[in-house]
Parts: C-alpha cells; structure tokens; sequence
C-alpha cells in the first residue's frame, strides 16, 4: 500500500526486483544526502507513493501531460496503464531527479518525456549528469531513458505543429466552453468561434486553459477512428516502445 510506504522511512524500504539472473534486493543505498531524503520525503512519497509499486514510470512536466499521457498509452497499446502497472506521473515543472534518483535506486525503470521550449534541454541534460555522479553511476538505456518533444516546443506547440491535431483541439476547447450548457445556438457560437482561430490564437487558448481542455481532449483522442500514430506526440511513442523494450507491459 502506498500510504503504508509513506510512514515507512525511506532508508528502511526494500525493493524485490526480477532480473534474468535472479531476485536482486535494492534500496535507497547511501548516496543520498539528508536533503535528497527530505526532498524524496516531500515531493515524492507525500504525493506519489505509488511509484514504489510501479513496474515502470513515465515523467512529465504539467497537467496537460497528466491527463493526456494515460490516454496516449491506452490508444497505443489497447489496455490502460494502471492495468499493467505503468504510472504516469506529472513532477509539477522540471523537479525529476527525486523521482528518478528513488526509482533507479530502488530498479524501477523510469522515462522522462520532456517539453523542449527554451533551455529546458540543457536543464534537463545538466540534471541527468547530477543524478549519475550522485548515484555514481550510469543511467543506462535498460533503466532509464528521455525523449524531448520537437526543438521549442512544449505539450500546446506540439500538438498544434508537429502532431497537427487541430480538429480534435478545437473541439475540446468547444467543449470545455459549453461544458453543461445544452443549448444548440450556443454551442454553433463557440464552434463557429473555434473554428476560425488561427494558428497563434490557438496556441493562445490552450496554452490559457491548460487544465481545462486537456481532460475533454483526453476523451476525444479515445473515441477517435485515427490511426494512434496520428494522435500522439513522437516522444511518447519513443516512451511507449522503450518500456515494450523493458518487458514492463
């Protein structure tokens, strides 16, 4: 139970990892100073205990991510996540290495699937190389792997530019804004409003209520007749195909 492992202490938990060898036991290890604990402590298992249990894990920065990026990998494999133990989790901005130091440590393999606007990049790199000299060692492509979305992109631009799916954007944002108001000449307004956005006014309206239409795009993309491929971010897939890789499904 995650809420037993949150009044455990970090340092006494155990991890039973399968390996082609046999049954390894890991834990947290000796690498982490008291402040990687009390960050482990605060970001991690008050909010996120269950990635003690996770065969693997997929990282994110926000909320759009969060609502979308189970439904990505219910549209590309055919059966959600949480059925075979796959924890998508959003690290509310660049906040990784607690997730990713406690996951390695203790064999759980871990994805980062990270925006790619500004120097998120290079943040994302320099963080990489901290957590393997904390670690000391390599964060190899067995346990651990990134993938970043198209050069200056964050989840909004590429959806809009590199996956293109404009129609099904548009139509969550007519949704959210006629969530619970049934009147037909009020829902041709706003589909008439959406419809003739363009490209920047888009981006403007999602990146405006990223909490909101993210949920109602989440539906759309599972009920849509598209091929998966047409739908989601190549960085996803990239994550998707590495955990195929690691026999977590």
């Amino acid at each position: 139970s995650p809420y037993l492992a949150a009044e455990s202490k970090l340092t006494d938990l155990r991890s039973l990892v399968n390996l082609h060898s046999g049954v390894r036991v890991k834990s947290l290890g000796d690498s982490f100073t008291p402040n990687d604990l009390n960050k482990l402590q605060r970001d991690v298992m008050r909010y996120r205990g269950e990635l003690l249990f996770a065969k693997a894990i997929i990282l994110f920065e926000g909320v759009t991510e969060e609502q979308l990026a189970p439904i990505f990998f219910e549209k590309y494999f055919g059966f959600s996540c949480y059925s075979v133990g796959i924890n998508c989790i959003s690290v509310a901005g660049k906040n990784y290495p607690p997730f990713v130091k406690m996951a390695c440590s203790l064999g759980i393999p871990a994805y980062i699937v990270s925006d790619n606007d500004g120097n998120t990049k290079t943040i994302i790199e320099s963080q990489i190389a901290n957590i393997e000299r904390d670690l000391s060692t390599g964060l190899t492509n067995d346990v651990f792997n990134v993938s970043f979305l198209n050069d200056g992109c964050d989840i909004e631009s590429e959806l809009v530019n590199h996956v293109q799916i404009i129609d099904e954007l548009k139509s969550s944002l007519v949704k959210l804004a006629t969530n619970g108001n049934g009147n037909p000449q009020f829902i041709d307004a706003k589909q008439r409003e959406m419809e003739q956005l363009d490209t920047q006014n888009l981006l403007d309206r999602l990146e405006k209520d990223k909490s909101g239409y993210s949920g109602f795009l989440a539906g759309i993309i599972i009920d849509s007749s598209k091929n998966s491929e047409k739908l989601i971010p190549q960085a996803f897939i990239n994550a998707f195909e590495s955990i195929r890789g690691w026999n977590a499904l």
